[in-house]
């Protein structure tokens, strides 16, 4: 059974320090069943469209992240194909997938949490 509330949890954990944070995210992906890949995405939606995370893209050309709009099925290949790295390395490229930060909202989120 998925627990909706810890995948909140740990998605605001890793993603309140600063982006790099989602690294940890995508490479911890592996493991996980599809199941647990929707119910994933369906957590960053919902903290993206409640002001918790924003969602950002890499700029590998200055090292920087600027935010984007999120988009659902993008983020589902992106979550589904992190999932298959282990078994296919170097068939996605982490630079192009999306990032999370943390907004004051998430982080407040996430403190209380852990209080």
């Amino acid at each position: 059974m998925i627990n909706r509330n810890k995948i909140r949890s740990n998605i605001l954990e890793l993603c309140s320090e600063d982006a790099y944070g989602s690294w940890e995210f995508w490479s911890s992906s592996e493991g996980k069943t599809e199941e647990q890949a929707i119910e994933i995405v369906d957590t960053l939606a919902e903290l993206v469209n409640a002001g918790e995370l924003n969602c950002l893209k890499y700029n590998s050309t200055d090292n920087t992240y600027t935010p984007t709009v999120l988009n659902k099925g993008k983020l589902r290949k992106e979550l589904l194909a992190s999932m298959q790295q282990v078994e296919n390395p170097g068939v996605i490229n982490s630079d192009e997938f999306y990032w999370f930060e943390s907004t004051d909202k998430g982080k407040e989120e996430d403190r209380l949490a852990r209080s």
